[in-house]
C-alpha cells in the first residue's frame, strides 16, 4: 500500500477539486461551499499532522544519535578502558606521566621506576644484579673436589660456598658451563656481605629440589624478603639440587645475571685469593736478607689470614716467611744461608678474608 501524504498542503489540494455540495435543511435548499468544508477538515486534521511530523523528526534524530554512538564504539581510534582494544601505533602521552603500574611479569611488560632502580647498579644483564657470588660454580680457587667430605663445620669449598656440617660434602655436575649443585642434608650456604645490600625488598630465584632459607626463614623460588643495608644475609640450600641461584632487588625475579668469569673471579678474590711470592739477591754472607711485597689481585674485605709460602724453588735460602698482611698484600722476608746468589721462585701464598 502506498504511503498517505498527510501534510496540510496536500489535503488542501485534494479538497480544492471538490464541487459545491447541495444540502437540504428545514425544507430549504442550501449550498456548502468547498472552502467551508476545507476549512473544517483542516482544523480537525492539522493537530494530527503536526504530531506525526514531530514524531518522525524525533525518530530520525534518535536514529542518527544511535548510529553516531555505534560508530564511536566501533572506531579503531577509541581506546576502551576495559582493555579489550589494543593500540595499533605508538601512544604519545604529550609529556605526561604513566602512573600506578604493576610490577612487570613478562619480558614485554612495562617496568616501574622501582623495578628499574633495582636492576641498575644492582643492575641486570651482567651488571651485578645477583647478590650471590659464583652462582654458576665457575670459580674454585681452593681446588675443592666435588663430593669430598669436609673435616670441620663451616668449611669453604667452591668459592663463597661453605658446607655447614662436618663430614658432609658438596657435590655438583657441570652442564654447558653451569653447575647443578647437590646440597647435603645439613646444607651449603653463602653469606652475602652487608656492604653489598641496599635496604628494601629482594626476590629469590633458583631451579631444583633443594629447600632454601634466607636468614633462617624458609623460602621458595619467587619469594621475596626484606633485607637491611649493612647487615649480612645468609642463604642456605639443603637436601636437594639447585642451580642458577639468585637474590636481586625488587619484587619480581628477572633473568639470571650471567657475569663474565673474570668478573666473577674478581668478586671472589675480595674474600679469598691465591698469589705467589718471590725474591732474589746476591748475599754477602749468611743471614743477609731482603724483603718483597706480595700484592693481592684485589683489595680484600679485611686483613686476611695467610698461609704460606708453600712450594716453589729455593736456592741458598735460610728462611722465607710472610708477615704483616693487610687488605692489599703481605710482606715476604727472605734470608740467605751463605754468600752468593739467593732466591725463592714461585712459592704459593693464600689469603682468607671470608665472612
Amino acid at each position: 500500500m502506498a504511503d498517505f501524504d498527510l501534510t496540510t498542503a496536500s489535503l488542501k489540494q485534494t479538497i480544492d477539486g471538490m464541487e459545491k455540495i447541495p444540502v437540504c435543511s428545514d425544507g430549504q435548499a442550501a449550498a456548502v461551499t468547498v472552502d467551508q468544508v476545507q476549512g473544517h477538515l483542516v482544523e480537525q486534521i492539522k493537530p494530527l499532522v503536526d504530531a506525526s511530523e514531530a514524531a518522525r523528526a524525533g525518530a530520525e534524530a534518535a536514529q542518527a544519535a544511535a548510529q553516531a554512538a555505534a560508530e564511536a564504539v566501533d572506531a579503531t581510534g577509541v581506546l576502551l578502558i576495559d582493555g579489550s582494544r589494543a593500540m595499533n601505533a605508538a601512544l604519545d602521552l604529550g609529556g605526561h606521566g604513566l602512573v600506578n603500574l604493576l610490577e612487570p611479569v613478562n619480558a614485554t611488560d612495562g617496568a616501574t621506576k622501582d623495578y628499574v632502580d633495582g636492576k641498575v647498579g644492582g643492575g641486570g644483564g651482567g651488571q651485578l644484579c645477583n647478590l650471590l657470588i659464583n652462582a654458576r660454580g665457575q670459580v674454585n680457587q681452593r681446588r675443592y673436589v666435588s663430593g669430598t667430605a669436609i673435616s670441620a663445620a663451616g668449611q669453604y669449598t667452591l668459592d663463597r660456598w661453605r658446607v655447614v656440617a662436618a663430614g658432609e660434602a658438596f657435590v655438583w655436575t657441570t652442564v654447558d658451563g653451569t653447575a647443578v649443585f647437590t646440597a647435603p642434608a645439613g646444607g651449603v650456604e653463602q653469606v652475602i656481605e652487608g656492604a653489598n645490600i641496599l635496604t628494601g625488598t629482594h626476590v629469590l630465584s633458583f631451579t631444583g629440589t633443594a629447600t632454601c632459607t634466607v636468614d633462617g626463614a624458609s623460602k621458595v623460588s619467587g619469594d621475596t624478603v626484606v633485607l637491611t643495608g649493612g647487615q649480612n644475609c645468609t642463604v642456605r640450600f639443603s637436601g636437594g639440587t639447585f642451580s642458577l641461584p639468585q637474590i636481586e632487588r625488587g619484587a619480581v625475579a628477572g633473568p639470571f645475571d650471567s657475569r663474565h668469569v673474570q668478573t666473577e673471579l674478581a668478586l671472589c678474590q675480595r674474600y679469598y685469593c691465591r698469589s705467589r711470592a718471590g725474591a732474589r739477591f746476591y748475599s754477602s754472607g749468611a743471614g743477609a736478607s731482603i724483603e718483597n711485597i706480595v700484592y693481592w689481585p684485589s683489595e680484600m674485605r679485611t686483613a686476611p689470614t695467610t698461609i704460606g709460602p708453600v712450594g716453589g724453588s729455593y736456592v741458598n735460602v735460610a728462611s722465607g716467611v710472610l708477615y704483616s698482611p693487610d687488605q692489599y698484600g703481605v710482606r715476604f722476608y727472605l734470608s740467605s744461608a751463605s754468600s752468593g746468589d739467593c732466591y725463592a721462585v714461585g712459592p704459593q701464598v693464600t689469603a682468607d678474608a671470608e665472612i
